[in-house]
């Protein structure tokens, strides 16, 4: 079972409590969510402007009681997950990271790579793309055998983190803090989300994206933008309606350029993607169709 599943999500949506916090109402069925309010999230005030596309800034909101981002990641982004993939094994996750770097500077688009644990560090000092982490242990620093702590991914040469992916799920109260503590050291931070109403429970503790994923289409080549589009429309309504200073990203099944073009169309800002890119005969070319939709935006 997905740790965030909503068995009974009628009706969720974010709301001010009688101090100012934030809340997410009661969530039957959520693991792991108590009683289903996040912690404080801090304060508005000196909100930075929110980058939604290069070299277009907005506000951000100053009507929700929230924690100030630190500067947003460039939008709309294409970002490749190389999972454990073992065409992006060792030092042949740099053939994959220096395509999508050149296919970013010849396009003037953003890419980012999500290389596994061991390749990170090799990755982040080989290209000047952003490297994003796959994932990060909610224990802090210190006697944690074999485990990954967010300062541990900084350290590394990661910019940004991805969470909850399908296939490493997290608990509500583990994902809160980690987002948290990602914000903290200056990461981006990309949860993912199965559902529209999960994506808005998790755009409820502050990420700088969510990224809906029916779990059930990732890696099948059946891309959500066209087989599940209902999901990609209803999480940018609702999380552009509560929390528009999150930006809303889509993958699964995402395996050509239209694609991203129809996810693009339907209102998200990028799309997370694998096995298409790192799988590859070419990853210069499958690279270079995948990101040529967002040239422009």
């Amino acid at each position: 079972m997905y740790p965030l599943r909503l068995e009974n999500a009628e009706g969720i949506q974010a709301r001010r409590g009688v101090h100012g916090q934030l809340e997410v109402p009661r969530m039957p069925g959520v693991q792991g969510a108590g009683e289903g309010v996040p912690p404080r999230l801090g304060d508005s005030e000196g909100l930075p402007q929110r980058r939604h596309r290069q070299g277009d800034r907005q506000e951000g909101p100053k009507s929700l009681n929230r924690v100030a981002f630190p500067p947003a990641m460039d939008l709309p982004i294409l970002i490749i997950n190389f999972k454990a993939y073992g065409e992006a094994a060792g030092r042949r996750s740099l053939d994959i990271a220096k395509a999508a770097e050149r296919v970013a500077r010849e396009l003037g688009v953003n890419i980012a790579v999500a290389p596994g644990h061991l390749e990170l560090a090799l990755v982040a000092q080989s290209v000047e793309i952003p490297v994003y982490a796959q994932g990060a242990d909610a224990e802090s620093p210190g006697a944690r055998t074999a485990h990954v702590a967010v300062d541990n991914v900084k350290e590394a040469g990661a910019s940004g983190l991805i969470l909850n992916h399908s296939e490493a799920p997290l608990r509500l109260n583990d994902l809160a803090g980690l987002i948290a503590r990602a914000r903290g050291v200056g990461l981006d931070v990309v949860a993912c989300a199965p559902d529209p109403r999960i994506s808005l429970a998790a755009a409820a503790l502050g990420p700088h994206a969510v990224a809906v994923e029916p779990p059930e289409l990732i890696g099948t080549g059946r891309a959500v933008s066209r087989y599940k589009p209902e999901a990609i429309v209803e999480t940018v309504e609702l999380v552009r309606r509560h929390f528009p200073e999150v930006a809303v990203i889509t993958g699964a099944g995402i395996e050509s350029g239209e694609d991203v073009e129809a996810a693009l169309r339907l209102g998200t800002k990028g799309v997370l993607l694998a096995s298409a890119a790192v799988k590859a005969k070419d990853h210069y070319a499958k690279i270079l169709e995948l990101a040529k939709p967002l040239a422009g935006r």
